[in-house]
């Protein structure tokens, strides 16, 4: 795997601009990641924002050990768990239209099945939610996902299958219904 920090080397030693390559790259995938998990559009950008400044505090002893996706979403699935601890932190629910925007990217055709998977993805647990996210939305493998939420392989599996079950079952319910 090529690593974006070996092609920022060649083109340049400065870490501010490093920093601005990886936000351009991944900050709006982050962003989507953390909308689901938080259900705030400001809260989002709260904890994408304190990703990167931690990244950029600890850019030197960044060790290359994962891709800088890995440890860019390590550092934020920690800042959407300290958001939720904190005491005003509001569940609030938005409309499906917005949630759904962040959800998929602009260039791919928004479909009925596409928003009703994402409703139903919206009311399953948030720790089996996460899983969904990093396995099916971006990509990661099950090892990757062990390293970013600091879970045993057996763990991240567990979740997979029943995030999976749950989603299933919320799916069964809408199309039954109609």
């Amino acid at each position: 795997m090529i690593s974006i920090r070996d092609n920022a080397l060649d083109e340049c030693i400065d870490n501010e601009i490093y920093l601005k390559k990886l936000m351009d790259i991944y900050g709006t995938q982050l962003k989507r990641y953390a909308y689901i998990m938080l259900k705030d559009e400001y809260l989002a950008e709260d904890a994408v924002q304190k990703t990167f400044i931690n990244f950029y505090y600890k850019i030197n002893t960044y060790r290359h050990e994962s891709s800088e996706k890995n440890y860019l979403y390590t550092i934020l699935v920690n800042e959407c768990k300290q958001i939720k601890r904190k005491n005003w932190f509001k569940k609030e629910k938005s409309d499906n239209d917005k949630q759904f925007e962040l959800l998929c990217d602009s260039e791919e055709v928004k479909s009925d099945n596409k928003i009703v998977v994402n409703e139903c993805l919206l009311k399953i647990k948030p720790k089996y939610r996460e899983i969904i996210l990093l396995y099916y939305y971006q990509s990661f493998s099950v090892i990757e996902i062990c390293e970013i939420l600091n879970l045993s392989s057996s763990a991240v599996k567990s979740r997979l299958r029943y995030a999976r079950e749950n989603l299933k079952k919320y799916l069964q319910e809408v199309f039954d219904y109609e």
